[in-house]
């Protein structure tokens, strides 16, 4: 049977020994139409996300946190609609750095993109709306004292932080009848993941980000806020040659973001699968068809630090030929690990601030959060599994029990216009799961 990963807590090196081996997760899928998807809405506007500059992915500076749970329905647990990476089996890619392509069942390494072929290949980054926020709950009672009598200590309140968050988005309309565009471009949109900012613990001067020549307030500085993004990006469909897409993971320094007008303080990994394979639509003539998933997630060498962390993101893309799957890796250089407490995400504009228009289109979306799971295998598929319910007397569980809210929070620049409205949401012991539709006339 394989180990449980659970969330280290910084709080106590007692924990960190308890503690087993990190694997922080954030997952974002886009489902083809397919049965049992669950979901309940009804109609209402979602709140669209302030503008972009077409050079960077750009944090709202007023980003906040809403509980919504007065249009929640919570339900009791059933089995969720199936994945993508329900269905894969295949490893986990290699863990040395670099991206990989799965062939044959097999990872494939191929150069990720350089800064001259990023600039030759233009298209703006990313800059939501529903969300799963992990909240607040109270943890084993400690006791004190080095012997008898001992006594009761404080009750910690505590927020367990994901260890794997996901964002769905089924696509049940006809592609023939559906539209979509986003800067007056057919076919062309953003599927994003994105996580809640944060304190970046690793921050020093000029570190991560070194100064850059000619612009002021472009370094790092200790107290610094992170942000990570696992975004999939389609600009064009065509050929090799014509067809403009591409995978990145996004690790972004708010502060230098902010204070550089966004000039500086991203560093982005990407692959551009239409460097090698022509890129379908997402409607119209030849529009692809199957499921599309985007999963994020870090690797940490050490149970007992969160440093040293490796960022992966690895993506199901049916606008691509072949197996589609793709992956990437990168340093978790603003210190996502541990302090992922907030999971968003849905298709929307391409990047640079769009919004995504679509005309006669129905979605329903599905996102997933997780705070404890059991590493999944090539005999299980990609997704992992929640870990079993906790013992009543194993008290350190607590620390690793998920409760969460739904929550609007709009981090990202980009939006669409797909209404949406109340959702489902539920939740075991180490997980949840929350679903909404949404829709355009």
């Amino acid at each position: 049977m394989n180990s449980p990963n659970r969330m280290r807590l910084g709080a106590s090196s007692m924990l960190r020994r308890v503690a087993c081996n990190l694997q922080l997760f954030g997952l974002l899928f886009l489902l083809a139409p397919a049965p049992g998807l669950v979901a309940q809405n009804s109609a209402g506007t979602q709140n669209t996300a302030a503008a972009q500059n077409n050079e960077t992915p750009t944090v709202r500076r007023d980003a906040v946190v809403v509980l919504r749970p007065a249009d929640a329905t919570s339900v009791a647990r059933t089995a969720r609609p199936l994945t993508p990476s329900d269905k894969l089996r295949a490893p986990f890619p290699p863990k040395q750095p670099g991206c990989a392509h799965l062939v044959d069942n097999v990872w494939q390494p191929v150069p990720c993109a350089t800064p001259e072929y990023m600039k030759a290949h233009y298209m703006p980054p990313p800059v939501l709306a529903n969300s799963i926020q992990s909240t607040a709950h109270n943890g084993p009672i400690l006791f004190t004292g080095t012997k008898p009598p001992y006594l009761p200590g404080k009750i910690e309140s505590i927020t367990s932080p994901f260890t794997w968050g996901s964002v769905a988005v089924n696509v049940t309309s006809d592609p023939a009848t559906a539209t979509e565009e986003s800067g007056g471009n057919a076919n062309t949109f953003s599927i994003q993941t994105n996580t809640n900012t944060f304190k970046c613990a690793p921050c020093a001067n000029g570190s991560p980000f070194a100064a850059t020549a000619g612009i002021p307030n472009s370094a790092s500085k200790p107290g610094d806020t992170g942000w990570v993004q696992f975004v999939y990006q389609q600009f064009a469909t065509g050929p090799v040659g014509k067809g403009n897409s591409r995978l990145c993971v996004w690790n972004v320094d708010i502060n230098i973001a902010n204070a550089t007008s966004n000039a500086a303080g991203y560093a982005p990994t990407c692959v551009y699968p239409s460097a090698s394979e022509t890129v379908a639509g997402l409607d119209g003539k030849g529009a692809a068809i199957g499921a599309a998933e985007v999963i994020g997630y870090v690797q940490c060498p050490n149970a007992s630090s969160d440093s040293g962390c490796t960022l992966w993101v690895v993506a199901q893309l049916p606008w691509s030929p072949g197996t589609g799957w793709w992956a990437i890796s990168a340093p978790d250089s603003m210190g996502l690990a541990g302090n992922w407490t907030n999971v968003s995400g849905t298709i929307l504009g391409s990047g640079g601030g769009n919004e995504a228009i679509f005309t006669k289109t129905q979605a329903q979306n599905m996102l997933r959060a997780y705070s404890c799971y059991t590493s999944p295998t090539s005999a299980t598929g990609y997704v992992p599994t929640a870990c079993p319910n906790p013992s009543p007397l194993n008290f350190f569980a607590r620390y690793f029990e998920l409760t969460a809210s739904p929550a609007n929070y709009y981090p990202t620049g980009e939006s669409s216009n797909l209404a949406g409205g109340p959702i489902t949401i539920s939740c075991g012991d180490y997980d949840c799961w929350m679903s909404y539709n949404s829709s355009a006339p």
